[in-house]
């Protein structure tokens, strides 16, 4: 799977280059834009791809689909500094998703495993009346990368949310596994 990711990435990329290329204004300063930013973005997914297979925990593989995959890279792009191979700074990437006869997606990109960031992401998602129906928590080996991934509510028909002892379960879960992908309480 992980070389079907990367190479798809990098497909993108060149697909995106080429059309781009076909595309552009007779400006040569555009054109000049243009090129330089196709090779940044080339040179991004060359670097982030590895990283990211090499450092998110398996269970993300397991959990999330290849399309989702894709779409976290996209978004996590624009946090990852390709010199020095890993995730910089001190932004955020919201990634909102909606499926069509599918679970909609909002997912949080967060550089560093900060105290309170989950916490801020789903004191955010209440105040705008989001209904959360799970949460998937991932951070990287390397803890340079957090990832949030909520699955969201279409509407009112769908299930209740779970009672309090079947929530205490999951969480006792979630705490001996911590480390493993699960649930890092740093980020609480």
């Amino acid at each position: 799977a992980g070389q079907a990711t990367r190479g798809r990435a990098v497909a993108a990329a060149a697909t995106t280059r080429r059309r781009l290329s076909t595309e552009r204004a007779e400006d040569p300063a555009s054109s000049n834009l243009l090129d330089a930013f196709l090779r940044a973005e080339a040179s991004t997914a060359e670097a982030l791809v590895p990283y990211f297979e090499a450092n998110m925990p398996d269970a993300y593989f397991r959990l999330v689909d290849e399309a989702d995959q894709l779409r976290h890279l996209r978004a996590i792009a624009s946090l990852f500094d390709a010199t020095s191979g890993r995730p910089a700074g001190d932004d955020d990437v919201e990634l909102r998703v909606a499926g069509v006869g599918q679970s909609r997606h909002v997912t949080y990109a967060s550089v560093g495993n900060r105290r309170g960031t989950l916490a801020k992401q789903a004191a955010r998602m209440v105040a705008e009346g989001v209904d959360v129906r799970q949460a998937h928590v991932f951070t990287s080996a390397d803890d340079a990368l957090c990832l949030n991934v909520f699955t969201i509510a279409d509407d009112a028909s769908e299930a209740a949310p779970p009672d309090e002892e079947t929530l205490a379960k999951h969480l006792a879960y979630a705490k001996a596994r911590g480390g493993d992908g699960f649930w890092a309480e740093a980020a609480v």
